[in-house]
């Protein structure tokens, strides 16, 4: 059994554990969209713990997706897991405010990321920005594709309007982000990234 495959096994395991394998997201589940992305950063080339961070990447809830299903307190089983450098990237891409992100990739030097929960200020390198963007640029990708269908609990007429302006609002904001990453990312990511955020909805 290669490590991705070990990876998603233990992340199943830990998201049944912690009743949360049947957990929607949009007219998928939780665990669907967690592979998606990771399956993006493996279509990407990015190496095999960027990857297994990328199937763990929001357990802890982030700032757009709050049902965390796991506590910081669980740091150490997730560490043991998909190791420590996997895990710091995980743990950051929960604990950051989008805008922080952004911000940081427009500027030039040193780095800084704003924790959401208490306003510190994460110091990074630009290796691990390049890390953190390419979870961000593929979350954005799957959630693109991932949430093109209304879920049955939403009304028609709530979903045309909510869809068109989380569309508009994505749109932009993924462009910036990747218009800042040039010097972060590899350019054959943000080739792809381009092509498959402007595939139209089928």
């Amino acid at each position: 059994m290669g490590a991705a495959a070990t990876a998603s096994d233990q992340l199943a395991d830990l998201l049944r554990r912690k009743g949360a394998l049947e957990l929607p997201r949009g007219v998928d589940l939780f665990i669907d969209h967690l592979r998606g992305l990771s399956a993006i950063l493996r279509d990407w080339g990015c190496a095999p713990w960027l990857c297994d961070a990328g199937l763990f990447h929001s357990v802890y809830g982030t700032a757009g997706f709050d049902e965390a299903v796991c506590s910081f307190d669980d740091r150490d089983e997730i560490r043991a897991s998909i190791g420590p450098d996997a895990e710091r990237v995980v743990f950051l891409f929960c604990r950051i405010t989008a805008d922080s992100l952004l911000r940081s990739v427009l500027q030039r030097g040193s780095y800084a990321l704003v924790d959401r929960f208490d306003g510190a200020r994460h110091a990074v390198t630009a290796e691990t920005l390049g890390h953190l963007l390419c979870i961000e640029l593929a979350d954005i990708l799957d959630n693109h594709h991932r949430y093109r269908r209304r879920p049955a609990t939403i009304p028609w007429r709530a979903w045309v309007v909510r869809h068109h302006l989380l569309n508009v609002g994505r749109g932009l904001y993924a462009r910036a982000l990747a218009a800042g990453a040039t010097r972060l990312v590899a350019p054959h990511i943000l080739s792809d990234f381009h092509a498959r955020l402007s595939q139209r909805q089928p």
